[in-house]
């Protein structure tokens, strides 16, 4: 009876460390996609104001139309938020969003922050700005998936079986 309770608990054990595993490489693909995410919403927002100069307060919610993934709720909260209160504001302290570190967040917070706030000229160059720092972290992001993401699977993997192994 004793036996077979060890192969159960060990068994159990490595089922959950193989899930946390799991969410913390979930986690890692979350940031990739939510920085996929803006990337996309800026490329399409710098097209519409080059070619057809349409306002911020017009196009966000035509994006967001049909769309899901984090980015895409975080844009609907700043649309909402700008267009009830006139500001997007958030503390980067208490917001917890998509797995990012603090710059990162203040990173999105200032971009919020600066849209549609200058002339077409100068708006184009913030996007520019903005969509190159935002791929440079999507590509960090991705990297770390490969990565980081990777390696804690695979070990809290072993480590389950290890367990299993020593309670067998």
């Amino acid at each position: 009876m004793g036996d077979v309770f060890r192969v159960v608990a060990g068994g159990l054990l490595a089922l959950i460390s193989s899930y946390i595993g799991l969410l913390i490489k979930r986690g890692y693909a979350q940031k990739v996609d939510f920085f996929k995410g803006m990337a996309e919403f800026l490329r399409e927002f710098r097209n519409e104001i080059t070619l057809m100069k349409t306002p911020l307060t017009e196009f966000v919610p035509r994006y967001v139309e049909g769309r899901k993934g984090q980015a895409v709720d975080l844009i609907k909260e700043y649309v909402t938020e700008l267009n009830s209160k006139g500001k997007f504001e958030r503390d980067v302290e208490k917001w917890d969003y998509a797995h990012m570190s603090r710059v990162e967040k203040e990173e999105v917070l200032h971009l919020f922050q600066s849209l549609g706030k200058s002339d077409l000229n100068e708006q184009k160059v913030i996007v520019d700005n903005f969509e190159k720092a935002i791929q440079n972290r999507q590509n960090i992001a991705e990297e770390n998936l490969k990565k980081k993401g990777a390696t804690y699977f695979k070990l809290l993997v072993l480590l389950g079986i290890a367990i299993m192994v020593v309670l067998w």
